[in-house]
């Protein structure tokens, strides 16, 4: 047993105060006093040393009225920056609200798609699917298919809940957008960027045809995948400043919804995620302190693939256990890894090598010239944002009333001035992607090399060097199919975005940040290329605006109406008459209403889709697009076997011109669908028809495209090729109310 120790002390021997007393200070007590709680300390013969002098503590200065409105302007700066992004974004919706898409065209095929689904019909036409209700065929991934069908069932089947869908999506993009930017950059960055993304690519409309915004996109796969991707970007943001596990998971999310959605969002975050991996691994290998090396590198190996892996499956697992619920485990595999399946089958390569518009979309009708361009376009947007920068640091550093702090200046204003006029004058601003391919390639590989060299050093500047290169890798892997041919409208407005934003964020961010030696901050940089970026936005803005107040021609009802362009008289020459396109579905409409009430099954050539949707009539065939590229796909011969297969009891056949496909018309060639207008042509007969020419009034199936527009015909099955065929002919009203029977 020991000795407790005496008051005053713990074991240690060292003094504590007890409880309720109070030790003096030593500036209170008299020469030879100690203080109680404290032991004599016998003098010793040495001199004493002086200990440190501390200094007495200063009056607190008071504040200037700068230090003290400073805090209360950052709020009120960061609350006006809020509201002017909200405030952009309402008036867009606004101005555009239901002028967005395009009459037959792509979107109402995503409309169709989700309504047959909410109905009962099985995704994918396989042969492997063996439940009983009908197919319905699509091109790509089936996450944004199933999630626009499941708002139909809760929501009603209407276009307005699927542009209200995509509003919130819409909202859910930018919020991620402005965290990507604001982890690796500041407010102003996030600022440009947001404004950026919602006056060029939020609802653009720089051609004729809709469709390529966020609102009512070409394809609906095209936003979720792009979401799936930035939910990746973010949650790695996330994870490399604080090494949360969940973060990975969330990435794993992001994977997964791209996965389930189209190629480009996928290879990007498959591209991002990879990067973001080998550098994270390069950098754990090289750690010296404890937990780096091989054994740290394969332990962070191991709970990274893990955590991304639970996060891949939480997305992918419902979506086959639907599938699998629907028909059977050969058609979930085959349904759930539609993307890579269907890569992997060719069908899409070998149709685009074999498509005239895919090729011309590509660049690869003219790919020497279309390199040498967008080579010489990248290089001046680099020759341009190189001097900006330059010409700003310079004026940073210089004296005051030296030479630089005069002409530096001048040389920005003159470059980004420059820069503006180009833009301007590449094909009304929608050419200006064509600078992004090149560029942004020459600046990834940089930020790669930076980070690896900073990842093998352990340096400091890790973290910041690996943000940039993720976010970067990303943006340059969005844009592989317009490497020949960049743009900021139709593939653009999804592809091009992170890209754009990127660019802004390393010049107004990156090229602006303090660096030694200069004697004032460098905000000339920022405030000169924001303006050029805002003005060069709002020309896009207005281009599209413009288009928008053209569109006053109602089509559709209720919940479906939908505005377009106003019809105009036939031109002189053939040409792709989007103004007319309204007029054309919205007479076919009427007509269908008035005569076919109660049709059963009904298709409409070339394009279906926007047809069976409003009048809620379905296609006897999976497919509903007839054009060369959507023949393709599948096989014009195999879409007419289906068609003479399953023979629908209406068909109405709109002729337009087709040469962006290669041909001049619907059934021009083999290829175009030939083979379904002859059957037509020997089983159908024209009960009515619009306009002054009728493809099947000549019984000519090769009836040329007309410069007056283009024709409508209602055909119906020929009475006089019925089992019946002895029988008096029906009259056409008779014949119209056979087919209203059910």
């Amino acid at each position: 047993m020991t000795d407790a120790p005496a008051p005053g002390f713990e074991a240690e021997g060292v003094p504590i105060s007890l409880v309720g007393e109070t030790t003096p200070l030593a500036s209170d007590l008299g020469p030879g006093e100690v203080s109680s709680g404290e032991l004599p300390v016998a003098s010793s013969s040495a001199p004493e040393t002086p200990g440190p002098v501390l200094a007495s503590p200063q009056p607190e200065q008071p504040k200037s009225f700068i230090q003290r409105t400073l805090p209360w302007f950052k709020k009120v700066g960061s609350v006006l920056e809020r509201l002017s992004v909200a405030g952009v974004f309402i008036f867009l919706l606004r101005k555009s609200w239901m002028r967005w898409p395009d009459p037959f065209i792509d979107f109402p095929r995503d409309l169709y798609i989700a309504w047959r689904i909410s109905v009962g019909d099985a995704l994918y036409n396989l042969n492997s699917y063996h439940g009983t209700g009908h197919t319905v065929a699509s091109w790509y991934g089936p996450l944004a298919h199933l999630v626009e069908a499941a708002g139909f069932r809760i929501f009603g089947v209407g276009m307005d809940t699927v542009v209200w869908m995509n509003v919130a999506l819409s909202v859910v993009v930018l919020l991620f957008l402005r965290g990507i930017f604001g982890a690796i950059g500041n407010r102003l960055s996030v600022w440009l960027c947001s404004m950026t993304f919602l006056l060029v690519f939020f609802v653009g409309h720089l051609v004729g045809i809709g469709n390529y915004n966020f609102i009512t996109p070409y394809v609906a796969q095209t936003t979720y995948g792009f979401a799936g991707l930035l939910l990746l970007l973010w949650a790695l943001l996330g994870h490399l400043r604080s090494d949360w596990g969940w973060w990975l998971w969330l990435a794993g999310v992001g994977l997964g919804v791209a996965y389930l959605d189209k190629p480009e969002p996928l290879l990007a975050a498959g591209g991002a995620l990879g990067v973001y991996g080998a550098l994270r691994l390069l950098q754990r290998f090289r750690q010296v302190t404890p937990g780096g090396g091989w054994r740290g590198a394969f332990k962070l190996l191991w709970t990274s693939t893990t955590w991304v892996a639970i996060g891949f499956l939480a997305a992918w697992v419902p979506v086959f256990v639907y599938f699998l619920i629907k028909g059977g485990m050969g058609y979930a595999l085959r349904a759930t890894n539609w993307v890579i399946y269907t890569m992997m089958a060719g069908t899409y390569l070998k149709t685009v090598a074999n498509s005239t518009l895919y090729a011309s979309l590509y660049g690869f009708d003219r790919p020497l010239q279309n390199f040498l361009i967008h080579l010489q376009v990248g290089a001046l947007l680099l020759l341009i944002c190189g001097l900006m920068v330059g010409a700003s640091r310079a004026w940073a550093r210089a004296q005051k009333f030296s030479f630089w702090w005069w002409f530096g200046p001048v040389v920005l204003l003159m470059a980004g001035g420059l820069g503006a006029w180009l833009g301007e004058h590449l094909d009304n601003w929608m050419g200006i992607g064509m600078a992004f391919n090149f560029s942004l390639t020459f600046l990834v590989v940089i930020l790669v090399g930076w980070c690896a060299w900073a990842a093998w050093r352990d340096d400091a500047d890790f973290e910041r060097a690996l943000g940039l290169t993720v976010v970067g890798t990303a943006a340059l892997l969005m844009l592989v199919r317009m490497i020949l041919f960049g743009r900021i409208f139709q593939y653009g407005f999804f592809m091009a975005p992170l890209a754009a934003l990127f660019i802004i964020h390393l010049v107004v961010y990156e090229g602006a940040r303090t660096a030694e030696g200069q004697r004032r901050r460098n905000w000339l940089l920022p405030v000169v290329f924001g303006a050029i970026t805002l003005y060069s936005g709002l020309a896009v803005t207005g281009v599209s605006l413009q288009r928008y107040a053209q569109k006053t021609y109602a089509v559709g009802t209720g919940r479906d109406r939908f505005y377009t362009f106003q019809p105009q008289p036939p031109k002189a020459e053939p040409g792709v008459i989007y103004a007319e396109q309204g007029l054309i579905l919205e007479t076919m409409l009427e007509e269908a209403h008035k005569n076919l009430p109660k049709v059963r099954t009904l298709v409409a050539f070339p394009e279906s889709a926007a047809v069976n949707y409003h009048l809620r009539v379905p296609s006897p065939v999976p497919e509903v697009e007839f054009h060369p590229t959507g023949l393709g796909f599948v096989g014009p011969q195999q879409v007419a076997d289906a068609i003479k297969a399953n023979p629908p009891d209406a068909v109405f056949l709109y002729m337009r011109d087709m040469r962006e496909f290669g041909v001049l018309y619907f059934g021009y060639d083999e290829g175009s669908g030939k083979a379904i207008l002859d059957w037509l042509a020997a089983n159908y007969v024209a009960m009515w028809n619009a306009g002054p020419h009728s493809q099947f009034l000549n019984n000519d199936s090769r009836y040329p495209l007309t410069p007056t527009g283009d024709a409508i015909d209602l055909l119906v099955p020929n009475p006089a090729l019925a089992p019946s065929a002895s029988a008096p002919l029906p009259t056409p009203d008779q014949l119209l109310k056979n087919i209203n029977l059910k």
